[in-house]
C-alpha cells in the first residue's frame, strides 16, 4: 500500500511543481513573447509548448520512479522514495527549463521586438 500511496503522492508534488511554476512564469513570458513575435497564432503557441514542456518534464520522471518498498517497510521509507522521485523530477524539470531559455533567447534575438522592427 505504501508503494502506489507514495507514487500517488510524487505524482501530485510533480503536477503542483509545474502548475506553480507555470502560473509564476506565465505572465512575464506571455508580455516577452507579446512584444517579439509577430506571426499570427504564434504567441499562443509558445506559451502553449511551454505548457506542454512543463508537464511533461515533471510527470516523464515521476511515472518512471520506482516504488519496491517492502510489505512491512515504514512510512519513513516512501517518503524517501518519494523524495528521489522528486530529485529526478526536478533535474528533468530545470534541464528542460534551460533548453527552453536557450530556444526563446534565439528566438528573440532572430526576432526583433516589434518596437524596432516598425521604426
Amino acid at each position: 500500500m505504501l508503494n502506489l500511496g507514495g507514487f500517488l503522492i510524487l505524482l501530485l508534488i510533480s503536477v503542483v511543481l509545474a502548475l506553480g511554476i507555470r502560473a509564476a512564469l506565465l505572465p512575464s513570458l506571455h508580455s516577452l513573447l507579446g512584444r517579439t513575435v509577430r506571426v499570427e497564432g504564434g504567441l499562443e503557441f509558445f506559451v502553449r509548448a511551454f505548457s506542454v514542456i512543463l508537464l511533461l518534464a515533471c510527470l516523464g520522471p515521476a511515472v518512471g520512479a520506482t516504488f519496491s518498498l517492502k510489505p512491512d517497510a515504514q512510512w519513513t521509507e516512501a517518503m524517501w522514495a518519494v523524495a528521489t522521485g522528486l530529485g529526478a523530477v526536478i533535474v528533468s524539470l530545470l534541464m528542460s527549463l534551460g533548453a527552453y531559455l536557450v530556444v526563446v533567447t534565439i528566438l528573440l534575438a532572430a526576432l526583433k521586438p516589434k518596437q524596432e522592427a516598425d521604426k
